[in-house]
């Protein structure tokens, strides 16, 4: 299980606070800011991550929480896939 929590961007969207904090982070590094869900979604997948839960919270954060996916489990889309692709 991952647990991740603070300010996103979502579908390209920040509020105006979030936007002022993002820019000041940038300032600091290229490194730091606020990240873009999707993405963070996404990068969670390439490690076998499937968002499970994801839940609005006081002062514009996020909670999200990623559970692993079982090895046999993505076998089995990787086989229903192929199967599928020959049909």
């Amino acid at each position: 299980t991952l647990f991740l929590y603070g300010p996103f961007r979502v579908e390209g969207v920040l509020s105006r606070d979030q936007e002022m904090a993002d820019v000041n982070l940038r300032k600091l590094s290229a490194k730091f800011g606020i990240r873009d869900l999707e993405d963070v979604v996404a990068i969670a997948g390439e490690h076998m991550f499937q968002l499970e839960l994801k839940f609005d919270l006081d002062g514009e954060n996020i909670a999200v929480v990623f559970r692993k996916t079982p090895i046999k489990m993505m076998q089995a889309d990787i086989e229903d896939a192929d199967k599928a692709a020959k049909e």
